[in-house]
């Protein structure tokens, strides 16, 4: 045989191999992954969790102990790195792919972000948690194999335990990180997997959601460990929260909040499905949304006694810029509303003498006046503007707009309205304003304040993301927004999940994806302190508001 064909079978070998061993153990990990999405919402399906992160441990595991042999410490960091990315890159991909239907609106021209949406951001969010893998495998995992021969490894759980605290740890860890750089997407972390059972959320409001995330995290490490008193353990702690969570829930029941503001309101979700540029599209947009209005249902019996009448329509409900049409559409909006009546809604704001543009949230009066405004703080990246625009502009243009992107606000204090305007002695109402993206930051990582407040008000427009999971995650985030608060949760989509949320997260009145129509009721007065609040200002000092 010659040198030649004995090197040819030899690298053929070596392709086989890796199909045989390397891609299916990695296509392993990646399916693992993807199981994780469905603990999410709309899936909520829990079980999912222990399997998927025990899963991919085991797995990690019976590589280290197959490649142990002749490896090094830098031969494990690139295992677990690899692993993990793979694991989390899986993960990410099933959960994250929604982002690039938003792109397929207008496809001939945003083809090139297509890659960057479903590939590039979720390998981007897996590299910190790979790094976590990559130094557990190379630090502890390596060094007991090497302490140990194979069989006592296998047998020793006490090392087992002390590697699942570590990955929790390290990717509990790693979620605040990537959470908190200077482009910020906390979407899907972990412990928004906690919905299936609103008792295990009420953790929220001492911990937060990166709380319920640790304690989700050490669920889904445990079972690796094979420890009947680990995994005993966690699942005792699991179901004494869930017991305090329900606790706090009847005790809640028992009490009958006494009203003080009599605030009626008036959700909109006029489902509409696109972002219209012609002036006649625009109109008969503006007129559907307002023509679901109803004076009647609006001035009621059921409504007759209240002090206030917030009419909340969503994000972009006003499809024309502020400054430009106001005066003809807020006069003819409000004209036929009794004068305890206000309007909420999204607009696009533009300041010429900045010459920069807002997306904006403006409450109107009965007389058309603009009483008080909020430019929205964070924005979405890819759907308000583009990371790293400035490097891409010669060949892109804003997902938002073909001539212009728009720009962060710079405040984010509350709003006050009073009955009376001319009159600020009188005890205004008071909400925490909130516009799409900004209701899945919590108040650890973007503290608002809740002195006085009495509401959360969150406008949206989810119609970008189709019928996705995009939609559900959203609203799933937005709900832990009233538990950590303590305050009501009002919300209105453009299309998407418009609802009522009290503020123990407690889903009052809902209406579901991709349909229309209105939700009359009074705004839920159950405003309670909550722990995690106060280690929010106990960190950050008095929030202005």
């Amino acid at each position: 045989m010659s040198q030649n064909t004995v090197k040819k079978k030899t690298k053929i070998s070596s392709i086989l191999y890796f199909f045989h061993k390397e891609a299916y153990n990695l296509i392993t990990q990646f399916i693992h992954g993807a199981l994780l999405t469905l603990a999410f919402h709309p899936f909520d399906i829990f079980l999912v969790i222990p399997i998927a992160f025990s899963g991919f441990l085991w797995c990690l595991e019976k590589e280290c102990l197959s490649h142990f042999k002749g490896s090094t410490a830098k031969d494990f960091f690139y295992l677990g790195f690899k692993h993990t990315f793979i694991f989390f890159l899986g993960h990410f991909i099933t959960s994250l792919y929604w982002i690039a239907n938003a792109l397929f609106i207008d496809i001939g021209q945003y083809w090139i972000l297509v890659p960057v949406a479903v590939i590039v951001l979720p390998a981007f969010l897996s590299l910190f948690y790979s790094v976590v893998g990559a130094f557990i495998c190379s630090k502890f995992i390596f060094r007991y194999m090497s302490v140990y021969d194979i069989q006592t490894f296998k047998r020793r759980t006490h090392q087992k335990i002390i590697i699942a605290i570590l990955f929790t740890t390290g990717f509990f860890f790693a979620e605040i990180v990537r959470s908190n750089l200077p482009i910020q997407f906390p979407w899907n972390l972990l412990g928004y997997a906690s919905g299936y059972s609103i008792s295990l959320m009420q953790m929220a409001s001492v911990t937060g959601v990166y709380g319920l995330s640790f304690i989700l995290y050490l669920l889904g490490t445990m079972p690796y460990t094979k420890n009947p008193l680990a995994i005993s353990t966690i699942t005792i702690l699991l179901v004494v929260i869930t017991m305090l969570g329900n606790k706090r829930l009847h005790d809640f029941s028992n009490i009958k909040p006494k009203k003080y503001k009599l605030v009626t309101l008036y959700v909109v979700q006029p489902n509409l499905q696109h972002h219209y540029h012609h002036y006649e599209k625009k109109l008969a947009a503006l007129l559907k949304t307002t023509n679901m209005i109803d004076v009647n249902s609006l001035n009621s019996q059921k409504t007759k006694d209240s002090k206030i009448k917030l009419i909340i329509l969503p994000e972009g409900a006003i499809p024309f810029l502020l400054n430009k049409y106001q005066n003809t559409v807020f006069d003819d909006l409000m004209s036929k509303y009794s004068s305890n009546s206000f309007l909420i809604s999204g607009i696009d704001r533009y300041d010429p003498t900045l010459k920069k543009y807002y997306n904006s949230k403006i409450v109107v009066n009965h007389n058309g006046e603009i009483v008080d405004s909020y430019d929205k703080t964070i924005l979405t990246p890819f759907g308000e503007y583009i990371p790293g625009y400035d490097f891409l502009k010669s060949i892109i243009n804003p997902v938002v707009s073909s001539s212009y992107g728009f720009v962060p606000g710079t405040s984010t204090r509350n709003i006050r309205l009073y009955l009376d305007n001319l009159n600020k002695a009188s005890e205004p109402l008071v909400f925490i304003p909130m516009i799409c993206f900004e209701s899945i930051f919590t108040p650890l990582t973007n503290p608002r304040s809740d002195h006085n407040a009495d509401l959360i008000v969150n406008i949206t427009n989810d119609n970008w993301f189709g019928n996705t999971i995009g939609p559900y995650h959203h609203f799933a985030m937005a709900r832990m927004r009233a538990i950590e608060y303590g305050l009501p949760l009002v919300r209105s989509a453009k299309t998407g999940i418009s609802a009522i949320i009290d503020s123990h997260g407690k889903i009052l009145q809902k209406i579901n994806l991709e349909s229309e129509g209105v939700i009359v009721a009074e705004m839920p007065e159950d405003k309670v302190a909550t722990v995690y609040m106060q280690i929010v200002k106990i960190l950050y000092g008095n929030i202005k508001g």
